[in-house]
C-alpha cells in the first residue's frame, strides 16, 4: 500500500489512491486523548489500546524491510505512513473465504483485497439477535422493528469478479446502497473502522470478570470475553445468563434442574435472585450502561446508548 502510494501519478493504482482519505478514525489514528476518553469502559478502553500499540509494534518490526524498499523519501518509511496504510487496509479491505476461491488456504486469517467502488458502501446492521427473556415464559426474543436488509458482496469465481447484491427489498431510486459488514459491537466498529451507530442492535457492554463477587467470578470466567456482556437490550448474553443460574443454586438443584438454565429459565426464584444481585454488582463495577428490558407486553425499547463516546466519526 505504502510502496503504491509512493509512487505518486506513476503508480497503476493511482486513480483509486487518490480517492482515499489523507486520515482515518479507526484505532492506527487513536492517541492517548481518545483512548483517555473510554476510561469509563475499562474493557472497551484495554482493547482499543491493544489494538493501537500493535499497529507501532508492526511497524518497528517491519523497519528493516522498509528500510530496504526504494522509497522515494524517508517519510514513507516512517509511522505516520504506516499508520495510514494499515487504516487503509483495516477500514477498506473485503475479504474473501477460502471456498470462494475453490483453493485450499493456510491457518490464519482470510485473504482480501481493496475494492475499489466497493469500498464506498456504508454499514448498515443485520438484524437484531435473539436475546434472554427475564420475565414469563418464553425463552427469548429479538427486536422486530429492523431495518430493512442491506446488500452483500461475494467473490464469484465464474466471474473472477467480487459481486455486490442489493437487500431482499431492493434499493429505491435516489436511496443510499448499504452494505452488511457484520454483527459487529460499537467497540469492533470504532476498532475496525473508526464510527459507532447510534442505535447498535448488535451493541454490547462488556463486563469484566474482576467487577463479579467472588462467589460468582469463577463462573463468570468460565464464559468467553465476547459473551460476558450486556446485549444492547439489557440482557445479559445467553451465555453469561446460563452461567451464573447455574452458579447461584445448590448442587442437588443443579442436578435435578440445569436443563432449565439450558433452555433459557430460571431454575428457582432464590437462584434467581442471588445470580442478578451478582449481575447488578458487575454492572455496577464495570461502569456498564445498557438499557432495561422489556418486562411488558409493550413494544421493546431502543437499543441502549453506545457505551463509547460520540465524539468518533461518522461512517466513512
Amino acid at each position: 500500500m505504502t510502496s503504491a502510494t509512493s509512487l505518486g501519478e506513476a503508480s497503476f493504482y493511482w486513480p483509486y489512491v487518490k480517492t482515499l482519505p489523507p486520515s482515518y478514525g479507526s484505532t492506527p489514528y487513536f492517541d492517548e486523548r481518545d483512548l483517555e476518553a473510554l476510561s469509563a469502559v475499562p474493557c472497551v478502553q484495554a482493547r482499543l489500546q491493544e489494538a493501537s500499540e500493535q499497529v507501532k509494534r508492526t511497524w518497528r518490526e517491519a523497519a528493516p524491510a522498509l528500510q530496504r524498499l526504494p522509497f522515494p523519501g524517508a517519510k514513507w518509511r516512517s509511522l505516520g505512513a504506516w499508520r495510514w496504510a494499515a487504516a487503509t487496509l483495516g477500514t477498506r479491505t473485503m475479504y474473501l473465504e477460502a471456498p470462494e476461491l475453490g483453493v485450499e488456504t493456510n491457518p490464519g486469517p482470510d485473504p482480501g483485497a481493496l475494492t475499489p467502488i466497493g469500498d464506498f458502501h456504508n454499514h448498515s446492521s443485520p438484524p437484531a439477535p435473539l436475546v434472554p427473556t427475564l420475565v414469563g415464559t418464553s425463552a427469548g426474543h429479538a427486536r422486530t422493528d429492523v431495518s430493512p436488509a442491506a446488500g452483500t458482496g461475494r467473490f464469484d469465481p465464474g466471474a473472477d469478479a467480487y459481486r455486490l447484491f442489493a437487500g431482499s427489498d431492493g434499493v429505491l431510486a435516489g436511496d443510499q446502497v448499504f452494505l452488511e459488514y457484520g454483527r459487529y459491537t460499537n467497540a469492533q466498529l470504532m476498532e475496525l473502522y473508526g464510527f459507532v451507530l447510534a442505535a447498535n442492535p448488535h451493541d454490547t457492554a462488556p463486563l469484566a470478570v474482576s467487577s463479579f463477587p467472588a462467589a460468582a467470578a469463577a463462573a463468570a470466567g468460565e464464559v468467553e470475553d465476547e459473551e460476558r456482556c450486556l446485549t444492547a437490550a439489557g440482557t445479559p448474553s445467553w451465555a453469561l445468563l446460563r452461567a451464573l443460574r447455574l452458579a447461584a443454586v445448590s448442587s442437588e438443584e443443579r442436578k435435578r434442574c440445569a436443563w432449565r438454565a439450558l433452555r433459557g429459565q430460571a431454575i428457582s426464584e432464590a437462584g434467581e435472585r442471588r445470580a442478578f444481585a451478582w449481575l447488578e454488582t458487575a454492572i455496577l463495577e464495570s461502569g456498564a450502561v445498557a438499557a432495561v428490558a422489556s418486562t411488558s407486553d409493550a413494544p421493546a425499547p431502543a437499543p441502549a446508548a453506545p457505551v463509547i463516546p460520540k465524539y468518533a466519526v461518522k461512517a466513512n
